[in-house]
């Protein structure tokens, strides 16, 4: 078979019609990847529309839902905090140490709040509201008791040094067994928290050495914020245009056999760059709607690298580990598919799923690695549509829509 699209294979398609059906998918990637779309800003919009167009093209009825976050991003209230972080410990250097412990307390709390997804406080403070867009269709039976929430998020994210590719590669190049035996990605954003931390151990017992760290860590935390901040939005194809795309090809196939006593939802997020603002809104629209005990998440998140993994769990400070009964469940749909998927991984950051699982929801996030354990030219430039990898972002579409299938059936 030929290729689609500046090099996507379409090559282990069962029939024509599946190529059509990934003909139309790739077509909405490229319309995502072609967007500027930050979180909150006039392309998520643009980007919004553009994924409710298709929802509809495939027979839905998809709603553009406009919400009040706070964007455009994680990095201005990180790189706040981290600026409070260095005064309080040169405070702390130069002999004041009440001033610099008090200041280093509250930028550890605040941005444990920030990143671990409290409420948020300091961002309310200092980052003034901006509207996003979620896009919301529905399949199925509406009025059933059981409901299936498939999740993706249509914003992209900014660039910086910090995500360079290579770093990683090179190590499992020259050392493979060093990532082959571990099964948790590098704790990201352990250093941006130490700083303040430490600062605020070293004003309570006046380690001055302490403080130093501390001071250098929060420094360099400011530093790489405002580059994060500086840096071009990527094109974003894998980060996450391939979760619309997959969204989309769940979307078909349900339309084209809803479920009978199921109610589905398809939902892409905006903001979920800017600490997962769009599904924080989302629920606080909808939360009564879908009630605990008889609501699975499938959050289609990073799928177009070359193996389909699931998490067994997410967090930036702490781990959720999600719920081992609904995961085991989706490992033997898979199985009984004939789907390959990865399991026993965790991931040191967080995703639209960390909300859905706090609000008490089982969760699977269906995400997707390379051979050395990343995910495929992730917050760089060259997350473009040629570099997907279409049959696992093929393969995660089934799954969810599989998994649905069978808590219909159930």
């Amino acid at each position: 078979m030929g290729d689609l699209a500046d090099g996507v294979s379409v090559e282990g398609m069962r029939n024509d019609s599946d190529s059509e059906r990934i003909e139309r998918a790739v077509a909405l990637v490229e319309g995502l990847c072609l967007i500027e779309r930050e979180s909150a800003s006039e392309g998520e919009r643009q980007a919004a529309d553009l994924t409710a167009e298709a929802l509809r093209a495939a027979g839905l009825e998809a709603d553009i839902e406009i919400e009040q976050v706070r964007g455009r991003g994680f990095w201005w209230p990180v790189g706040l905090l981290s600026g409070v972080s260095v005064l309080a410990g040169l405070a702390t250097l130069r002999g004041k140490r009440v001033a610099g412990a008090l200041a280093s307390a509250a930028a550890t709390a605040a941005m444990v709040d920030d990143l671990g997804g409290g409420a948020h406080l300091f961002r309310r403070a200092v980052i003034p509201k901006r509207m996003s867009w979620n896009v919301v269709a529905r399949v199925g039976k509406q009025s059933a008791p059981r409901k299936v929430v498939m999740l993706a998020h249509h914003d992209a994210p900014h660039s910086g040094v910090v995500f360079h590719p290579r770093p990683q590669q090179w190590v499992w190049e020259r050392w493979p067994h060093v990532i082959d035996r571990s099964n948790r990605s590098l704790p990201v954003w352990g250093p941006v928290l130490a700083g303040p931390f430490l600062n605020f151990v070293g004003a309570l017992f006046g380690r001055r050495w302490l403080s130093r760290i501390g001071t250098a860590l929060s420094a360099g935390s400011v530093a790489a914020m405002v580059d994060i901040g500086k840096s071009p939005v990527v094109p974003g194809a894998n980060d996450n245009a391939s979760g619309v795309g997959a969204l989309l090809l769940a979307a078909e196939s349900l339309a084209a056999n809803p479920p009978t006593d199921l109610d589905v939802w398809l939902v892409s997020c905006g903001s979920e760059e800017s600490m997962q603002s769009g599904i924080r809104a989302f629920f606080d629209r909808h939360g009564a709607e879908l009630p605990v005990g008889s609501t699975w998440f499938v959050n289609l998140e990073t799928v177009g690298s070359p193996e389909l993994v699931m998490l067994e769990g997410e967090g930036t400070i702490w781990m959720n580990d999600y719920q081992p009964g609904f995961l085991n469940d989706v490992e033997r749909v898979a199985a009984a598919e004939g789907i390959a998927l990865r399991r026993g991984l965790r991931a040191g950051s967080s995703t639209d799923s960390v909300t859905a699982h706090r609000h008490g929801h089982p969760v699977a996030t269906l995400t997707s690695l390379t051979q050395w354990k990343s995910l495929s030219h992730y917050h760089w430039p060259t997350d473009t549509p040629s570099e997907l990898q279409w049959l696992t972002i093929e393969a995660s579409a089934e799954l969810a829509v599989a998994v649905a299938r069978s808590l219909d059936s159930a």
